[in-house]
């Protein structure tokens, strides 16, 4: 697959750049405070008013408030990692689509945890 489509991994950082640009306007809806970071493919996010480098700062970040966002999600039938510390991945198989359904429910689910 790769070799058959040159431009799939820049595909993919667009992806997992739209995800948390949908994450970061879906926060900022609701006043919640939120931190992303993409790198290709893949993506990450912390309830944290500051910019998060590194472990001490994760740590400052509102892994209650991850839970909660962790759960409405999985009702909203998307699975996240479940933990604030780990990654999530954009694959081939996802598309824009996808990505504005995930949104939608990640804006739901963050109206619910407030």
């Amino acid at each position: 697959m790769i070799k058959k489509d040159e431009d799939l991994y820049i595909r993919l950082e667009a992806l997992a750049n739209m995800l948390m640009d949908g994450f970061k306007e879906g926060a900022k809806e609701v006043g919640l405070a939120i931190q992303t970071e993409v790198r290709g493919s893949m993506f990450g996010f912390f309830f944290n008013q500051k910019p998060v480098k590194n472990f001490d700062d994760a740590q400052r970040s509102d892994a209650k408030l991850f839970a909660k966002f962790h759960q409405e999600m999985l009702k909203e039938g998307v699975y996240l990692a479940c933990s604030q510390y780990e990654t999530g991945f954009i694959c081939e198989p996802m598309d824009e689509r996808l990505i504005k359904k995930v949104v939608k429910k990640a804006k739901k689910a963050m109206k619910k945890i407030l």
